[in-house]
């Protein structure tokens, strides 16, 4: 935006990684404690701001749209309905600013180093669509100028591991979390995962601990819903007979 400032990055070497973290936290104080703390939803958005990562500044935007939505009574809901289309288009030129300056002359070079990785990590993907070059191996030719999926987790995956792979974290966390939620109507943890796929898609790290364990617990939900379905199947048959 013009300034000149220090970026908070915590211990981490970088903003993002820091950013990634926080959001992480937040989306949890938003999504999965039943007891919310306005002192950690506000410290937490606090911090995260003072990363000054474009991906933390889009995230507070969208968990600012949540939390107006969510925190509202219910007869003043009515009322919200005309206001939503206010909160979106005003999120949206929020985010489009953001973006504007990150492709500005300050950020260009990042944009421009982003944009050639993403299009670097397809190349590779597209030489082996199917499994991709390896997971946890990078076979790199002189063309690609000694390394790659350095901006991102998506399109390194597919590099990686091709599309097998990149399906398996799609499925983990965004489809099997929305077939719940299409099924009993509850809309938290869904959401949590959404937030996560979305943290993890703008920040590289498809191979850290943390994401695996989202993955994981995204791919154990689909054999849990699929008990919820048959048992419910049986019940259903049962009292048919």
């Amino acid at each position: 935006m013009g300034y000149e400032t220090v970026r908070n990055s915590g211990i981490f070497n970088e903003g993002p990684m820091y950013n990634m973290v926080l959001c992480v936290a937040l989306s949890i104080e938003l999504f999965l404690r039943p007891i919310k703390s306005f002192k950690r939803i506000a410290l937490l958005a606090i911090t995260i701001a003072t990363t000054f990562t474009t991906t933390g500044i889009i995230f507070l935007g969208l968990a600012a749209v949540w939390i107006i939505f969510h925190f509202f009574s219910e007869k003043a809901r009515a009322l919200l309905i005309i206001v939503i289309p206010v909160l979106v288009a005003g999120m949206m030129t929020f985010s489009s600013a953001v973006l504007e300056d990150k492709q500005s002359s300050s950020g260009e070079g990042s944009v421009i180093s982003r944009m050639y990785d993403i299009t670097t990590c397809i190349d590779i993907g597209m030489e082996n669509p199917l499994l991709g070059q390896g997971l946890f191996t990078k076979k790199l030719s002189e063309a690609d100028g000694g390394t790659y999926g350095y901006s991102n987790s998506l399109f390194t995956l597919f590099a990686d591991g091709g599309f097998y792979t990149v399906f398996l974290y799609i499925a983990a966390l965004v489809l099997i979390p929305l077939r719940d939620y299409l099924k009993n109507r509850e809309v938290l943890w869904p959401l949590m995962m959404f937030a996560y796929f979305l943290l993890f898609t703008f920040t590289i790290s498809q191979y850290q601990l943390l994401t695996l364990l989202f993955v994981a617990f995204g791919l154990t939900m689909f054999t849990q819903i699929n008990d919820v379905i048959e048992e419910e199947l049986t019940e259903e048959e049962y009292e048919s007979h």
